[in-house]
């Protein structure tokens, strides 16, 4: 009978034993560590002094699961093969950001899956940094999309439409010269006003260039030219330096400085005064500043002064442009004429 009862006296705290028995065991990273801390918190050393709070070793433990789970997530021995060493910044980048899995370059070249891999992770990148596109160089991004789109992909001809828009170069010009034209079906076609280049835009036309020794995928091979690919690579640049060291930075200016100077000046090109900006010779103003430069405007008014005018057309007594008489506005500067000879049945508003 006492043997009986003790039986099932036990029982009971058998089964919580089995049930405490049953919890999952710690994470085999933290094993050494929590055992060095039973050690010291049993040691005769260390019994006199008071066991800590549960709640300052919970924070303890916590802030030593965060520090090692940083260390394993964080990249190492990843061999990413390309040609150009911008390219190659801008994935260890995306890397240590964790757009972009690891695995991706586990293989010794790129499959297609993996190439699907990296232009998501640009893309994505691109439209959570929207304001890195005001810190990069227009002056590249005119020379990058002045040749025309690299490829006839939908999305990639909407982003350089946007683009060349958002830097002044103009759409008609870019098309007449554009080896694809005949193939592509939004040739001539203007982006919309509300239509603003964007970093994602940038993003794609740099990947396309980047992703081009791997699938082949720039159809317009006159674009793959020296001064291109040398504007591709400072935008690559670029993107990690601002996004590594924050816009402002005095270090990307002068970079950016840097990088202009090694283009070469055509006859016509000038330097913004307010900003140093390099400016193509047809730009009225500065397309980083907004900024007027007095000297071409004269330049413009003294080579259209021996111009025959029809009757109607007007020149801009602000940028010295020719307008034709239709214009109720200048088309370069938006200014209102002053004297502008109506035809019969024209009028314009007071307003």
């Amino acid at each position: 009978m006492h043997r009986r009862l003790a039986t099932a006296a036990t029982a009971p705290a058998l089964r919580r034993f089995s049930h405490h028995s049953a919890r999952p065991q710690p994470d085999p990273r933290f094993a050494f560590l929590c055992s060095e801390v039973d050690n010291l918190d049993l040691s005769p050393s260390h019994k006199s002094s008071p066991r800590p709070p549960h709640r300052e070793q919970f924070q303890v433990l916590e802030e030593l699961r965060s520090d090692l789970a940083l260390a394993g997530d964080a990249p190492a021995g990843v061999a990413i093969a390309h040609p150009w060493p911008e390219w190659i910044s801008l994935m260890e980048h995306l890397l240590r950001q964790g757009h972009v899995d690891p695995s991706t370059f586990a293989a010794a070249s790129l499959s297609s899956k993996d190439a699907n891999a990296v232009r998501t992770a640009c893309l994505r990148f691109g439209r959570q940094r929207p304001e890195l596109i005001r810190h990069v160089s227009r002056w590249d991004i005119q020379v990058a999309m002045r040749c025309g789109c690299p490829s006839i992909d939908r999305k990639v001809v909407n982003s350089g439409k946007r683009l060349r828009a958002y830097v002044g170069l103009d759409e008609g010009e870019v098309c007449s010269q554009c080896n694809l034209r005949g193939s592509c079906d939004r040739a001539y076609v203007k982006a919309r006003k509300e239509d603003v280049g964007r970093t994602v835009d940038v993003m794609r036309i740099l990947l396309t260039y980047g992703l081009d020794v791997i699938t082949g995928n720039v159809d317009n091979r006159a674009c793959l030219n020296k001064s291109v690919k040398e504007s591709i690579k400072i935008l690559l640049s670029e993107v990690v330096e601002v996004d590594s060291r924050g816009p402002g930075s005095s270090t990307v200016k002068a970079a950016q400085r840097k990088g202009q100077s090694a283009v070469p000046m055509k006859q016509g090109d000038w330097n913004c005064p307010k900003c140093d900006f390099l400016n193509f010779a047809k730009n009225i103003k500065c397309l980083r500043c907004d900024g007027e430069f007095q000297e071409r405007y004269q330049l413009l008014h003294e080579d259209r002064e021996h111009l025959p005018l029809k009757k109607g057309d007007w020149i801009c007594k602000r940028c010295n442009f020719l307008n034709f008489a239709k214009n109720t506005r200048c088309l370069q500067c938006h200014e209102k004429p002053t004297n502008r000879l109506l035809n019969p049945g024209e009028w314009e508003c007071v307003s």
